[in-house]
C-alpha cells in the first residue's frame, strides 16, 4: 500500500517514512531536504567515526547512510513514475569502487587502474543525470502506480 504524505505542503516532513522506506512518492523539496540531512549527517558521523577509529572504520560508518539514501531516491524516482531499480545504475558501480578501493585495487602503483577510472567516470554521469532527474525533473501529475501526487491539494 502506497504511504501517502504531503510533505512538500505545509506539513511536517515524516522522518521515519522518509528514511526508511522506499514505498510511496516524494516531491523535490522533500528531496533535497532529504538528501542534504542525510549527506551532511552522515559525512559529519564518517569523519568522527574516522578520526577516532580509523579510515576503514569511517567507511563503514558511512555505509549506514546508503539505505536512507536509497529510500529517499527510491521515492522519488516513484514520483517521477519509474522504479527505484534505476538507482542501481549508481549504487552497482559505486559499490565496485568502493570495494576496489578498501581492497587497495584502485591502484597500480602510483597510477589509477583503468577499471577505476573508467567506473568513476560511469558514476559522474549517471549522478549527474539522476540529480536531473530525480531533483529537477517535475513528478507525474496525479496519481500513478506508486501513489497520489505528493503535490495534491497544494
Amino acid at each position: 500500500m502506497a504511504h501517502s504524505t504531503h510533505a512538500d505542503t505545509k506539513a511536517p516532513i515524516d522522518w521515519k517514512y522518509l528514511l526508511t522506506t522506499v514505498e510511496g512518492r516524494i516531491g523535490r523539496k522533500t528531496y533535497w531536504i532529504g538528501t542534504l540531512a542525510v549527506l551532511v549527517i552522515g559525512a559529519l558521523i564518517q569523519l568522527l567515526v574516522a578520526s577516532m577509529a580509523g579510515e576503514t572504520a569511517g567507511l563503514i560508518a558511512g555505509l549506514i547512510f546508503l539505505l536512507p539514501g536509497f529510500a529517499i531516491g527510491a521515492k522519488r524516482a516513484h514520483d517521477r513514475n519509474r522504479s527505484a531499480w534505476m538507482l542501481l545504475l549508481f549504487y552497482v558501480p559505486a559499490a565496485v569502487v568502493f570495494v576496489m578501493n578498501a581492497m587497495g585495487l584502485d591502484m597500480d602503483g602510483d597510477q589509477p587502474r583503468t577499471l577505476f577510472l573508467v567506473l568513476n567516470g560511469i558514476l559522474v554521469i549517471v549522478m549527474i543525470w539522476l540529480t536531473i532527474e530525480l531533483g529537477f525533473l517535475r513528478g507525474t501529475p496525479g496519481t500513478n502506480r506508486y501513489g497520489p501526487d505528493p503535490l495534491a491539494g497544494r
